[in-house]
């Protein structure tokens, strides 16, 4: 398999700090709860072959998962869409995304699939929100600008195994 398509690989933001031990142990329950979610490795899996190779799952999904196994729901909380976000700087169109959720629709018809390209998010930033956003540098960049800490928890895709943190917070989130 090539280096970008390697796997799974849990993210939170581009800013590293130290990771003390208990981090460390919340990082392992992570890693644990969304590998043995079989749904969630399904999704990677449906995703990793039609993507850029800069990509991630995140959002919602995440949070639910980890919400429902920590709180011993039987039943899976649903999920309005999978939010699938990727960076690619050579097409920042929006029919790139388009054809990435027909793509993974034709695929998996059973998913909610929502696709953003986070190259192109400066480009309708300011007309949603308010206020300008300078042009992102990569994936750990877009995801460092997330509001919601634990929506910045998200099982990336890239060509390095990387570890980062923020996640005292998010464990805090997800253990409410």
């Amino acid at each position: 398999m090539p280096a970008h398509r390697r796997g799974p690989t849990l993210v939170t933001s581009s800013r590293p700090k130290s990771t003390s031990e208990q981090e460390k142990k919340n990082i392992e329950q992570l890693v644990r709860i969304l590998r043995g979610n079989e749904w969630f490795m399904h999704i990677l899996r449906v995703a990793r072959p039609v993507v850029p190779p800069d990509w991630a799952v995140g959002s919602g999904i995440i949070r639910n998962i980890v919400r429902d196994h920590l709180h011993g729901h039987a039943i899976p909380t649903p999920v309005k869409d999978v939010d699938l976000v990727c960076f690619d700087q050579g097409d920042l169109s929006t029919q790139r995304e388009q054809a990435i959720e027909t793509e993974l629709r034709r695929r998996e018809r059973s998913v909610p699939w929502e696709v953003k390209n986070q190259a192109a998010v400066h480009l309708w930033y300011e007309a949603r929100f308010g206020h300008p956003l300078p042009p992102l540098r990569s994936l750990d960049d877009a995801i460092g600008t997330w509001p919601e800490t634990a929506v910045a928890v998200v099982s990336v895709c890239c060509r390095m195994t990387r570890w980062a943190s923020s996640l005292p917070a998010a464990w805090k989130t997800f253990s409410r």
